[in-house]
């Protein structure tokens, strides 16, 4: 059997993080005939390292795709995420609204429970599209840019045939990180448009309510929770800004635009109904993967607020809940499992069953694992794929979570295995961005284009290639990244 890496990140512990692989290996049996097995995860000092079998998930990745291109397949799934999505948003409100320190363990616990089981169940469902555009899987943008350099090369349109098929892949949906971004350009402009100060009692009041809604927005897989201070501070960045409500108006009317610049470009290529269709799949998928991975995220806020309840109560570290699976809640066993995980832990899921191992069981599992870490020397030039156009120059960060965010200054080039909502703060501030994993899926490909600032993703081995310092072109016009002198 051979080993397929998918995913690795700094910042990344044994809870949340098991809650998108246990649906792979557990739960789609019904909709598959079979899981996904076996599948490996090692945390330790490097954050996770996630590996799956090779063969199977291509073969999982294949199926997948075929039954998204049948309708009553395709609508079932989505109104799957939609109902588990509103399950856990109505669970983690329930739960922020409680006062958690007169509930009692046992009720706690019960409410630990039932949001992790709503979380895997949106993730049997929402993580589908993975299986297919994950890894070295792309079953469904495969070929679609040959299809449409062909088109645009026959019908001589004004458009490239990377700016089509980025603009045919962008989604028409909300998402709650465009909701987000959208009220809080209303209230900079409410605050340019009144002469109001900061520290006045209606800002504060907009600026409260916008952190109840929306604190948990970037909380990720370890937090923290943005509090109204973190809002304060962008706010005084944005409203030093010029034209704002020119630039609040064109992004409230954006995705309608959009939608009718995909309708005037489909019919101008005379594109098929299958090719229409995959582009439908790529930008509905797009959205519905950011959806899940946001309810998701607030449901990880809500959980850590009854941990931090339960640890408070038990004497113990808040990290320990990190390295314990639900129904491993018992106050004589979190400390013991945390010692025994916390420096190198193995989350191994074969035959329909979890185990998680530790000593030497974790490193007999690992030792057969076949990996290359080699440093790549001399390599002046790497080629991905345009997930938003444009040229930019910068020095290189490399970000592989939460600990670098921090190096990462104003007009710098992001470079990263991939990006997760944690490290939007940075992406705000880099000249351009550029990740080895994820196709035009992907988180870095999405908040790019929220935030119009080049990336290439699918750039293998960016992250040996270039390191902390170096100064580099990228051009995602042509999906090239470059060192210059």
């Amino acid at each position: 059997m051979k080993w397929e890496f998918i995913y690795k990140e700094r910042q990344a512990n044994l809870f949340p993080f098991y809650v998108f692989a246990k649906p792979w290996g557990t739960l789609i049996r019904p909709i598959f005939g079979k899981n996904l097995k076996p599948i490996l995860l090692i945390f330790s000092e490097k954050g996770i390292e996630y590996f799956v079998n090779q063969e199977a998930f291509h073969k999982l990745g294949k199926m997948a795709y075929i039954l998204f291109l049948r309708d009553k397949f395709y609508n079932n799934m989505t109104r799957k995420v939609d109902e588990y999505g509103r399950k856990i948003t109505k669970t983690a409100e329930l739960i922020e609204r409680q006062n958690l320190s007169k509930i009692s363990e046992k009720q706690l616990i019960k409410y630990f429970k039932r949001i992790n089981k709503e979380m895997l169940y949106i993730d049997k469902w929402g993580q589908l599209l993975s299986l297919t555009e994950y890894g070295s899987n792309n079953y469904t943008t495969e070929g679609l840019m040959k299809e449409i350099e062909k088109k645009v090369k026959k019908k001589k349109i004004d458009q490239t045939s990377v700016q089509v098929s980025r603009l045919l892949s962008n989604p028409i949906r909300s998402s709650y990180f465009r909701k987000e971004s959208l009220d809080f350009l209303r209230i900079a402009v409410k605050i340019l448009k009144n002469n109001l100060s900061l520290n006045s009692p209606e800002i504060k009041k907009e600026i409260n309510q916008h952190t109840r809604n929306f604190c948990w927005i970037n909380f990720g897989y370890v937090g923290p929770a943005l509090i109204s201070e973190d809002f304060r501070k962008e706010l005084k960045e944005l409203i030093i800004k010029k034209n704002l409500e020119d630039i609040y108006q064109k992004k409230k009317n954006e995705l309608n635009v959009i939608k009718k610049d995909q309708e005037k470009v489909e019919e101008e290529l005379k594109l098929n109904k299958l090719i229409r269709k995959r582009f439908f799949i790529v930008r509905d998928q797009t959205y519905y993967k950011e959806y899940r991975k946001e309810v998701l995220f607030h449901g990880f806020y809500a959980c850590e607020l009854i941990q931090k309840e339960l640890a408070k109560r038990w004497k113990v570290p808040l990290i320990a809940f990190r390295y314990i699976l639900p129904y491993e809640y018992k106050k004589e066993e979190v400390e013991k499992l945390y010692s025994q995980r916390k420096d190198l832990c193995v989350y191994y899921l074969d035959k329909d069953k979890e185990f998680v191992l530790t000593g030497d069981e974790a490193k007999e599992k690992i030792s057969k694992l076949e990996r290359e870490e080699k440093r790549l020397e001399g390599i002046k030039e790497l080629k991905g794929n345009a997930a938003f156009l444009g040229k930019a120059k910068g020095t290189v960060r490399i970000v592989m979570g939460e600990g670098h965010l921090h190096k990462v200054k104003k007009g710098d080039v992001l470079v990263s295995f991939s990006t997760n909502p944690q490290m939007i703060v940075a992406m705000k501030k880099s000249a351009a961005i550029v990740t080895e994993q994820g196709g035009i899926t992907s988180h870095a490909a999405i908040v790019s284009r929220e935030l119009h600032i080049p990336c290439i993703v699918g750039v293998k081995n960016a992250t040996k290639a270039f390191k902390d310092g170096d100064l580099v072109e990228v051009d995602a016009n042509n999906g090239i990244i470059r060192k210059v002198k």
